[in-house]
């Protein structure tokens, strides 16, 4: 059963419950009635903060499963912290306590306002703690035999704004000429210089959109399915108005029942020939 929506009154049923974690707090109550044997958690970084609501019902959920795996694909590097809670989600007594294992794989250090843990330190002996006791680590070249390498390759495009992109390029680089060397101004200018580059994303997205949507329509006449990842919601509603009821997507705005008709579509109808995904989504 795929869990969707907050809606918890519905009736819970199965042998396998797939719920994500943006509603899982909505869920936790009725969830925690089921006396479930295995519990499974995909990307665990995802509650790697103690304050999250995410990482407040994994730790409710987990009370009394005798079988826990937490995965992630997603390597986590020189961020010791970040896997603190999946080690303790899976066994309490590897690691006593959080202040224990930042001071010593964390590179605990105070800057003057507070305790820093985004350091790393003793790794080695971490690693070899966790392969011994919880971790398995499985490459891909290991476990799928048949999957192909991996072809990169580039697409050069020339912005049609070019001219526009460039201009608030400049007023972007003037900008943090400005703040440059006074840290009281850098600190208060952080959103503000969030907001520049974000805006540069979307006028280089505006710049390819044309040119992508070309090279798309060309690789379909040749070939047989193509998925494309994109950001920004106007790149993605371009795609879908553009090839019409030979494309599917999965954004945000996509329901989880929805979102697996979309992915059946795909992958059974040879009229669906375009898969739209948004890289948060």
């Amino acid at each position: 059963q795929i869990l969707s929506g907050t809606n918890t009154s519905m009736a819970l049923f199965g042998e396998v419950i797939i719920i994500n974690y943006d509603i899982l707090p909505a869920w936790i109550d009725a969830l925690k009635k089921i006396k479930f044997k295995v519990l499974i958690t995909d990307e665990c970084h995802y509650f790697k903060n103690n304050k999250a609501k995410r990482t407040k019902a994994i730790k409710r959920l987990n009370k009394n499963i005798p079988h826990i795996l937490a995965l992630s694909g997603t390597p986590i590097v020189n961020r010791p912290v970040e896997i603190f809670n999946a080690i303790k989600l899976i066994d309490e007594t590897i690691i006593p306590s959080f202040w224990e294992y930042a001071r010593r794989y964390c590179g605990a250090r105070h800057n003057g306002y507070g305790w820093d843990f985004s350091g790393a330190s003793n790794t080695k002996e971490l690693h070899e703690k966790l392969t011994n006791t919880i971790m398995i680590r499985r490459l891909k070249k290991d476990v799928l035999h048949d999957l192909p390498e991996k072809t990169r390759s580039h697409v050069p495009m020339e912005l049609d704004n070019e001219k526009e992109y460039y201009f608030a390029e400049n007023n972007f680089i003037q900008f943090v000429q400005l703040q440059k060397g006074c840290e009281a101004a850098q600190r208060a200018s952080n959103a503000e210089a969030l907001a520049e580059i974000e805006g540069l994303k979307q006028l280089a997205a505006r710049g390819k959109l044309t040119q992508c949507i070309d090279w798309i329509r060309n690789f379909l006449n040749i070939d047989g399915k193509l998925v494309v990842f994109a950001t920004h919601k106007f790149v993605i509603s371009a795609l879908m108005e553009e090839f019409g009821s030979m494309a599917v997507k999965v954004d945000g705005s996509v329901t989880g029942m929805n979102r697996q008709k979309a992915v059946d579509s795909f992958q059974n109808d040879n009229k669906v020939r375009l898969f739209v995904g948004n890289i948060k989504a």
